[in-house]
C-alpha cells in the first residue's frame, strides 16, 4: 500500500466572508477515499481547514500552510468558485516545487465560463489563463481529479513545469502578441528601460 498526501486548498470560511462559497467538506473527502478504494494507494489530507495552532500568527500561520503544500504529493485545488489570494500563492508556490497541481473546475463555472466577455472580447470556452497554465490537470468533476491521481500514467497528460515555465511565456506574449498589443508595445518602445529589459528577456534561454 502506498501512502499518497494530498493538500486540500480552496476556501476556509471566515466570520467577514459575506458570499457562501463552495468548500471541502467530509462528504467530498469520503467520496476521494472511496475513489482510491480500487487503488493500491491510500489518501492522506493535508487540510489548511484542520488545526488548533493560533491563527493570530501570521507568520507561522503563512508558515504552517505552505509546509502543509511541501509535504504534498499532489494540491487540490477547489476552483469551482472565485478564489483568494492565498489559493493563488499556494498554487504558486507548489508549480515553484514542481508539485503537481490539480484543480476541479467544472465546466461553465467561474474560472471556466462557456461565454464571457474580457475587455471588450467576446471569448467562448474560455478557461482563467491563471488557472489553466499553473494546472497540471484541470478535471469537471472531483472523479477526473482522484482519477488524474491515482494513475501515475495520466502525468503525461502535462508535464510538470519548470521553473523557467513563466518566462517561456512572458518571451512567447513577446514574440507572437506584443505587435498587436498596442498599449503595451508603445508603453515599451517610449521608455528605453523597458526596450532593453525586453531585449535581455528575449535573449534568456530557457528549458522547455
Amino acid at each position: 500500500m502506498k501512502n499518497v498526501f494530498i493538500y486540500l486548498s480552496g476556501t476556509i470560511r471566515k466570520s467577514h466572508d459575506k458570499d457562501c462559497l463552495s468548500e471541502w467538506t467530509p462528504t467530498h473527502l469520503e467520496t476521494i477515499r472511496d475513489l482510491f478504494k480500487n487503488e493500491v494507494i491510500h489518501p492522506n489530507f493535508l487540510n489548511p481547514a484542520t488545526r488548533s495552532d493560533d491563527l493570530s500568527d501570521e507568520f507561522s500561520l503563512f508558515g504552517r500552510d505552505l509546509l502543509q503544500v511541501y509535504l504534498s504529493d499532489f494540491v487540490l485545488v477547489d476552483m469551482r468558485e472565485k478564489r483568494g489570494i492565498g489559493v493563488g500563492y499556494e498554487i504558486a508556490f507548489a508549480n515553484f516545487k514542481n508539485i503537481p497541481v490539480v484543480s476541479w473546475a467544472e465546466q461553465h463555472s467561474h474560472y471556466r465560463p462557456h461565454l464571457c466577455e474580457v475587455l471588450g472580447q467576446k471569448l467562448t470556452n474560455w478557461t482563467h489563463p491563471f488557472v489553466s497554465q499553473t494546472s497540471q490537470f484541470l478535471a469537471g468533476t472531483l472523479v477526473e481529479a482522484v482519477e488524474f491521481m491515482a494513475h501515475s500514467c495520466n502525468f503525461n497528460k502535462k508535464p510538470i513545469q519548470s521553473t523557467d515555465y513563466p518566462l517561456r511565456a512572458i518571451q512567447h506574449y513577446l514574440k507572437t502578441q506584443l505587435e498587436k498589443d498596442t498599449e503595451m508595445r508603445q508603453c515599451i518602445e517610449n521608455y528605453k528601460k523597458l526596450t532593453e529589459t525586453v531585449k535581455e528577456i528575449l535573449m534568456i534561454p530557457v528549458v522547455g
